[in-house]
């Protein structure tokens, strides 16, 4: 028997609905492929539920969960609900944690690092990755260290980012030679949140207030035209690796890809493989970012975002749970390469308990032996 995978879906974050969206479809995938499978939902106020079995086929289907199909889970308080929820989705007898989940406290380590305290295998990439890919501060240390080219940027100290008014964000602007368009980002959110695209210098107060509501902390990019680039990548750092094709993004009715454009499918053209890169370009791409995913130790996948500016390549940022609906862009990538929807999420599955055993020694109880064969290595 196939092992039982329990999907996290939902959580505190401002990305809510996109992973409900993602989690459905790991869900109705997991059940197409026979696994025993538990929904669990995060509430926004942090609390978790779990869906009724009777209820699974219902819910896989829906993009919203409500209070009636949901039974309690855990009676404790945040934040040690969390930690009696997985106790008791261990005493269930799930074999392993699907977080599909995006943004804070899902995406960022948090959840990754309650599901090392609980001793139970997980998709997806650890605690230090998780962290460290989610901060646009710590990801441009990592890149920039190894020599990996960015666009030019202003990244303020902790004090001067919570309290600089827009003409001293202004000075410093001019002080490192970022002139307009440049990009403001908040340090640790996804999907586009809190980004705003500033082309002169008196939208910096109104953008200065978008970023703030959604972190204390933040950075300013220059901004680069050029060919907009995302690139998968599948496997566990440290062991064979393999890119997917290049997917070339081009926004219609945005002047860039933010969160509305990301998720209407007539504001944006997808196009894989890339057909504007040539084979050199592709290739390089597609090396990139195996090596992004090896610096940050990615684990099982990782989608990273770039863009190519008068012949070189910049990288912007690393996703360490991109979108997970058949139409997001990895999965639109592996697609591209051969791989089913159905196909990728089980071999999520089967990364995460191959390196089961290193992170948690009696996770060899738990590994099934009906795994999927590994997708072949190697960058195609």
């Amino acid at each position: 028997m196939k092992t039982t995978v329990a999907v996290l879906a939902g959580g505190s974050s401002s990305e809510h609905e996109v992973s409900l969206a993602s989690a459905t479809e790991v869900v109705r995938a997991l059940v197409t492929r026979d696994y025993p499978t538990k929904l669990v939902w995060i509430a926004p106020d942090g609390s978790w539920h779990r869906v009724s079995s009777r209820r699974l086929a219902l819910a896989a289907g829906a993009t919203e969960f409500n209070p009636e199909r949901i039974l309690e889970l855990g009676q404790a308080a945040p934040p040690e609900h969390a930690f009696h929820a997985l106790r008791e989705l261990d005493a269930r007898g799930v074999g392993v944690v699907f977080p599909a989940l995006h943004g804070r406290d899902g995406e960022d380590g948090t959840i990754q690092a309650c599901l090392e305290h609980a001793g139970i295998p997980y998709v997806g990439s650890a605690v230090t990755a998780s962290a460290v890919g989610m901060s646009k501060r710590l990801t441009r240390l990592v890149f920039t260290g190894a020599g990996l080219d960015m666009p030019r940027a202003f990244v303020p100290d902790p004090q001067f980012a919570r309290r600089a008014n827009a003409r001293a964000v202004e000075r410093a602007l001019e002080n490192a030679e970022i002139g307009y368009p440049c990009f403001v980002k908040a340090d640790n959110c996804g999907s586009s949140l809190g980004v705003s695209r500033v082309t002169r210098r008196w939208e910096l107060a109104t953008a200065l207030q978008n970023v703030r509501n959604h972190d204390t902390d933040w950075v300013i990019e220059e901004g680069l035209t050029g060919l907009e680039l995302t690139c998968g990548v599948l496997g566990n750092s440290g062991g064979p690796l393999r890119a997917l094709p290049p997917v070339q993004i081009t926004p219609i009715r945005a002047s860039f890809f933010d969160y509305e454009t990301k998720y209407d499918a007539e504001a944006v053209e997808e196009l894989c493989p890339a057909p504007l890169l040539d084979d050199e370009d592709r290739q390089h791409v597609e090396e990139v970012s195996i090596q992004a995913h090896e610096l940050l130790g990615c684990r099982g996948f990782s989608r990273t975002d770039m863009i190519l500016s008068a012949g070189r390549l910049y990288l912007l940022e690393t996703n360490t749970i991109p979108g997970l609906t058949p139409e997001s862009l990895l999965p639109k990538a592996a697609r591209a390469s051969g791989i089913s929807f159905e196909d990728l999420i089980e071999q999520m599955v089967a990364y995460a308990l191959d390196d089961a055993p290193r992170l948690h020694p009696a996770a060899h109880d738990r590994v099934s032996p009906q795994r999927p064969a590994a997708v072949e290595a190697g960058s195609a």
